[in-house]
């Protein structure tokens, strides 16, 4: 029973004893927690001195932004006081443009395409020239072509006049006998036309092309393809050119009948000339001069024939000499005898000091005579719808301008002064507007202020177009002085070696821009003159077969025509000698008449082409000296000489008893 009664208590014990041991579990737990918890009280602590920390850096910061918050609010109020007034002023600024703005009238808008470029429009022109001169000289030379096609068929079937009625006799139709000539003349004026055509449209234009270069230095490379028309027209006439003339040749000696034909021509009946009507001459003249006249107008195709080829060829010639004498009148007249200065200095400063500099050189300066300040822009001047670009020189002193350049009348000796009123211009430039003295002209500068002034006199020139004025003319149309920009020096010395010292030694001042020496266009005139000896050579050597050709196979003819009379005189007793002069008179009185036409024609042809190739910058000499008809005259007698030799050789060989035997 006491055991039974211990086990309660046995029970609560353990129970207690359970408790007791979740208890101190508890508590180990609980302590574990409040360690915990402590240690992130420690952490809380650190955390909360670091943002206070963190705190007094902040409130530390937020005191310097304030500080630089008020200094840039302080900045802002003076920039914005600043730029109110700024604005303000703008504003007014703005408002003053645009008032003027609304008085300005409308401009007007000119779109201007690439024929309005000078260069462009130049070279244009000059293209145009050289056509209109190619409508020309094709003609003369077709002419020629005509000739001496007609005259080399003519003799080739008067030389075989006896094979002619040979075929007839034995049966062949005229067309068959005809075809042979024809034939061969076609195939030779065919051959001949293509290569002529190759040669020159291949070698001309390249010549022409090196010429114009040198105004046009950026000429691209030369193109000279074969223009079909023009390569089909050129062959197409030549080929007309010798077949008609054979034709022509072959329906006259076909006309007659073989037994005609198979004897040799009867001579022309001679008949009274006109001479003979004036006895007072004709009386005076010996036998043989009466036979030379009878001769000539007797056989009247021969005289006609050789006074147009003589007369081509000399024209030809006057011509081509013609042409440098006109060329070579730019660089001997306008450089020397009407622009007397050396060269120009271009100023590019106007400051005192730069040109008191200048003037004090200028005055040391012992290679330089003397000098002149002048005033030069480019203008633009007209009449009616007429319009040029012209220089405006205004020089400082108009009476002793007369020394720098020499205004006068082309051909003539009375000097032009410039006056206070109006202007002197240059003969080119008054051939364009086509204005004389008296007439009254527009200029208009660049910013297209236009005045109107009167023409006094117009002024021998070559190159480039000149307006010539006083200082109180200037005054009165433009309301100030000038402002001169050029110097004008009349230097003790002209050579190479000066100028590029002078040039090095004044283009090293401030007030000096650039230094033009008249030299320099002299050298570019005699480049062109180098070109327009190529084409005197071509226009001589044109000349000189041109007269061979005719007069060799006019010559031939004749000569193979007379055969029998000359055999005859020979067989009188005439000697070699005498028998080349009875021919040698006719032919000297034939080729004095051609030269005489020669020359007038060559005046008028000359005279066409100086107007129709020179540049609208440029004119031309329009005189031909003396010597340039000297040469004319004396190659076309060599020419003629040389044929006639052949000729006398020609005479020597002439068989009398041949000539003379019976043809039956």
């Amino acid at each position: 029973h006491a055991s039974f009664a211990l086990l309660p208590v046995q029970a609560d014990l353990n129970a207690a004893i359970a408790q007791l041991a979740l208890g101190e579990a508890d508590y180990a737990q609980q302590k574990a927690t409040l360690d915990a918890g402590n240690l992130a009280l420690d952490a809380a602590k650190k955390a909360i001195e670091a943002g206070q920390t963190s705190v007094a850096d902040s409130q530390t910061e937020v005191a310097g932004a304030q500080s630089e918050l008020d200094k840039g609010k302080e900045e802002y109020e003076k920039q914005y006081t600043e730029s109110r007034q700024k604005m303000k002023e703008a504003t007014e600024e703005l408002n003053d443009k645009k008032r003027q703005l609304l008085k300005m009238q409308v401009p007007e808008w000119n779109v201007l395409d690439r024929s309005y470029i000078q260069s462009y429009e130049g070279l244009a022109q000059d293209a145009d020239r050289v056509g209109a001169i190619g409508s020309v000289f094709p003609l003369i030379f077709f002419l020629v072509a005509a000739l001496v096609s007609l005259t080399s068929i003519t003799r080739m079937v008067e030389e075989q006049r006896m094979q002619v009625g040979t075929l007839k006799a034995l049966g062949y139709e005229n067309y068959e006998i005809a075809a042979k000539y024809i034939c061969y003349a076609l195939l030779a004026s065919l051959a001949g036309g293509i290569l002529g055509l190759i040669l020159g449209q291949t070698i001309l234009p390249r010549v022409i092309i090196r010429a114009y270069r040198i105004l046009y230095y950026a000429l691209p490379a030369t193109k000279a393809p074969l223009h079909f028309w023009y390569s089909v027209s050129s062959v197409l006439i030549a080929v007309l050119c010798t077949t008609v003339a054979a034709f022509a040749a072959c329906y006259r000696i076909l006309a007659a009948v073989p037994a005609q034909l198979m004897r040799p021509e009867a001579p022309r009946e001679g008949k009274r000339v006109f001479l003979e009507k004036w006895d007072w001459l004709w009386s005076r003249l010996n036998f043989s001069r009466k036979a030379a006249v009878r001769n000539m107008v007797r056989y009247k195709k021969r005289f006609f024939m050789t006074i147009f080829g003589i007369a081509a060829s000399t024209a030809l010639l006057l011509v081509g000499f013609g042409l440098k004498n006109s060329v070579n009148a730019i660089g001997e007249r306008q450089f020397g005898k009407i622009q007397k200065y050396h060269a120009e200095i271009l100023l590019d400063n106007n400051d005192v000091a730069p040109l008191e500099e200048l003037e004090e050189v200028l005055k040391q300066d012992k290679d330089i005579k003397s000098y002149m300040y002048v005033y030069k822009a480019a203008m633009d001047v007209g009449k009616g719808d007429k319009t040029e670009s012209a220089y405006l020189t205004v020089a400082e002193d108009s009476e002793g301008f007369a020394k720098y350049m020499n205004l006068k009348k082309r051909g003539d000796d009375k000097v032009y002064g410039i006056e206070d009123e109006g202007v002197v211009i240059t003969e080119k430039l008054a051939k364009l507007l086509h204005v004389k003295a008296g007439d009254t002209i527009y200029m208009m500068d660049s910013e297209n202020y236009r005045v109107k002034v009167k023409v006094n006199a117009v002024t021998e020139n070559y190159f480039r177009h000149y307006i010539y004025m006083s200082v109180p003319q200037y005054e009165k149309l433009y309301g100030g002085e000038p402002s001169y920009n050029e110097i004008l020096t009349i230097n003790g010395k002209d050579t190479q070696e000066f100028e590029n010292a002078m040039g090095e030694k004044y283009l090293a001042l401030d007030a000096v821009s650039t230094i033009l020496f008249n030299s320099a266009m002299e050298r570019t005139i005699s480049d062109m003159l180098k070109n327009m000896n190529l084409i005197i050579v071509v226009l001589i050597v044109s000349a000189a077969l041109l007269a061979f050709v005719v007069l060799y196979n006019l010559n031939h003819i004749n000569i193979t025509e007379r055969r029998r009379e000359l055999a005859s005189i020979k067989v009188l007793g005439f000697y070699d000698g005498e028998l080349t002069m009875y021919v040698l008179r006719e032919n000297l009185v034939l080729t004095v008449i051609g030269i005489v036409i020669g020359l007038v024609f060559g005046v008028i042809l000359h005279r066409f082409v100086i107007l129709t190739a020179e540049l609208d910058m440029v004119m031309f000499g329009r005189t031909i000296r003396f010597s340039s008809y000297l040469f004319s005259i004396l190659l076309t007698g060599i020419f003629a000489a040389c044929v006639n030799g052949i000729m006398h050789y020609s005479l020597k060989k002439i068989d009398m008893v041949e000539s003379l035997k019976s043809v039956e």
